[in-house]
């Protein structure tokens, strides 16, 4: 129960999402009901790193258990990767780190990990002191891609250079 006063009146009201009591790693929560939504339960929980949100619409009463199972589950089996780190990056046979312009990672299961993969593409001609990219591919579709801002040595052989595996952790 909450209470509160302001010059002309007192509030006092519940809070009626038992999930911000029941379960530690809740960080927020809104209930709601309309008419054509039914019973609505938005939520948010954090661990290692990892913000989770789940929304449910007319699930049925339990929906707190719901969200509960559900972020336990996700805990279990997920965890936040660093796919790519800006401050530490670099292509095979090349000893200076390559500067990325941000930082990418991901929620995923150790099996998704397994389908990322790193490739970078290097310019012929600066652009714009844009020296190249990288790309992030998951099951060979592009998820991720980020300017290169380092000059970086050029494969004599072909432009496109795979991304040792070892350092993303999957060798």
């Amino acid at each position: 129960k909450y209470e509160t006063q302001s010059d002309l009146k007192s509030y006092q009201w519940t809070n009626r999402n038992n999930l911000l009591f029941s379960y530690d790693k809740t960080t927020g929560g809104k209930t709601g009901y309309t008419p054509l939504a039914g019973r609505i339960l938005v939520s948010s929980a954090s661990e290692n790193d990892m913000n989770i949100c789940i929304v449910t619409l007319d699930k049925n009463s339990y929906l707190y258990d719901y969200h509960e199972e559900t972020y336990k589950d996700i805990f279990k089996n997920y965890k936040k990767y660093n796919i790519l780190d800006k401050n530490n990056f670099y292509l095979e046979n090349i000893d200076d780190p390559i500067y990325l312009k941000n930082s990418f990672s991901m929620t995923l299961t150790s099996h998704e990990y397994k389908n990322i993969e790193i490739k970078t593409k290097i310019n012929k001609k600066i652009k714009n002191n844009i020296y190249g990219k990288v790309f992030v591919y998951f099951k060979d579709e592009i998820i991720y891609e980020d300017n290169k801002k380092e000059k970086i040595q050029k494969d004599s052989a072909c432009r496109y250079v795979n991304v040792c595996k070892t350092a993303c952790g999957y060798d």
